[in-house]
């Protein structure tokens, strides 16, 4: 049987690194086990947070195309910039609402041109969109109505992890040409795909296929080394939306009741964020001497370190009441045990039901949260904590599965046809 050919439009992509490549990045490894040869269209180098141009040495680079594009972040590229400040970044997600769909709007035209050049050149059976960038949507939606190719579309976020209402809070105009930019999307794609339900109410998407970890990198997990040293573990952006404060008040209480315990707690935070601004309000508090900050880290090299992790922290606060990020699944493949900060019926707290061996807190169980830490240290110290890397439950969640879902669901677009 000859292979089905899809083009995969994607902004995020390696060399860029971080959470946001996994997804395209499984599609585009694991779609070839299923039959489909997968071409990515994706941008020419930009100005990002995090990179892994390591990743790109694995891929077959022929079948990768990059568009040029006006989006600030190809701009600064092109006029020399290389590293972007935590500060810069910040500031950066404020200005982008000034632009629509968002601020890769820049990247739209470029990847029209590049596409129907790729369209002529292979006729594809299926265009797959991967979302955010919204502009993403808008490059296959163009490409889909003008060749009659069958389109998913995939929403990972909406709107960069806000609702268009909260994202664009202060433009009437903005808001109104959001619903119908997503009305449009809903007409004309074969499928919608979204990775939650929250997700999935907001855009109107018919499947749901959650995020994954690389069943790869899962492999790479060791149990931790150091015996007399409990490290808590920290993976991921530092945010609004992924907030560090609630493990700190949980540190706050261990230190001030149980002084012995936290002697022995170490706290290693890999991944980006304000580190100067972290310290100096540790300091304040006199919890500085516990905290390890690695910065951004390369995937593997982030399991190295996180290796020596005895539990994890992570937390998600209301505004990501919808939120899913990778990091969550990546941690769960671990097999440590998790403190988990969210509130009741968020996306995070269902997807935290699969472990057996986490704990959900909010801010009105910060003192059940130091209790669970103090015995999971207890335990760890004296031999009895056990860490089962890739449990049997989270094994639905492998990148491989995921992609099997996806594959699933083009097979079924096509079937229709």
């Amino acid at each position: 049987m000859s292979q089905k050919k899809i083009l995969l439009i994607t902004y995020y992509f390696p060399p860029l690194g971080g959470a946001g490549i996994g997804r395209p990045l499984a599609l585009f490894q694991n779609l070839p086990l299923h039959d489909y040869e997968c071409h990515v269209l994706t941008v020419k180098p930009v100005l990002y947070r995090a990179y892994e141009p390591e990743l790109l040495r694995e891929l077959d680079n022929s079948k990768i195309f990059r568009a040029g594009s006006r989006d600030p972040s190809r701009l600064l590229y092109i006029f020399g910039v290389r590293n972007i400040s935590t500060k810069t970044a910040d500031y950066s997600q404020i200005v982008s609402k000034g632009f629509f769909p968002d601020s890769k709007g820049g990247w739209i035209q470029p990847g029209i041109r590049m596409g129907k050049k790729l369209v002529k050149r292979h006729n594809y059976d299926l265009i797959v969109s991967t979302s955010p960038p919204i502009s993403a949507h808008v490059v296959a939606k163009e490409l889909s109505q003008e060749y009659g190719i069958p389109w998913v579309a995939d929403f990972r976020d909406f709107w960069t992890s806000y609702k268009a209402e909260r994202y664009f809070f202060n433009s009437d105009a903005k808001r109104q040409k959001a619903k119908q930019l997503l009305n449009d999307i809903k007409s004309s794609a074969k499928s919608i795909v979204a990775v939650n339900d929250s997700v999935a109410k907001y855009v109107g998407a018919d499947s749901v296929i959650t995020n994954c970890y690389d069943s790869q990198l899962a492999k790479l997990w060791k149990k931790p080394r150091t015996k007399d040293i409990f490290t808590i573990g920290v993976f991921g952006t530092i945010s609004e939306l992924t907030p560090i404060y609630p493990l700190i008040e949980v540190l706050k209480s261990v230190k001030q009741n149980e002084p012995e315990i936290y002697s022995r707690i170490r706290v290693l935070q890999v991944g980006q964020t304000n580190e100067e601004f972290h310290k100096d309000e540790l300091k304040k508090i006199g919890l500085n001497e516990i905290f390890d900050f690695r910065g951004f880290q390369p995937r593997a090299k982030a399991i190295e370190f996180l290796s020596e992790a005895a539990l994890f922290y992570l937390g998600v606060s209301d505004l990501g009441f919808g939120l899913t990020t990778s990091r969550i699944f990546t941690l769960l493949s671990s097999g440590r045990p998790i403190l988990a900060y969210t509130e009741s019926g968020s996306e995070f707290d269902r997807i935290m039901s699969n472990s057996a061996n986490s704990f959900l807190f909010n801010d009105f169980k910060i003192e059940e949260a130091r209790k669970v830490l103090s015995k999971t240290v207890e335990k760890y110290l004296n031999g009895d904590l056990s860490i089962d890397v890739e449990p049997a439950p989270i094994r639905e969640f492998s990148s491989e599965r995921m992609v099997e879902k996806f594959a699933t669901l083009f097979k079924q677009a096509l079937n229709d046809e």
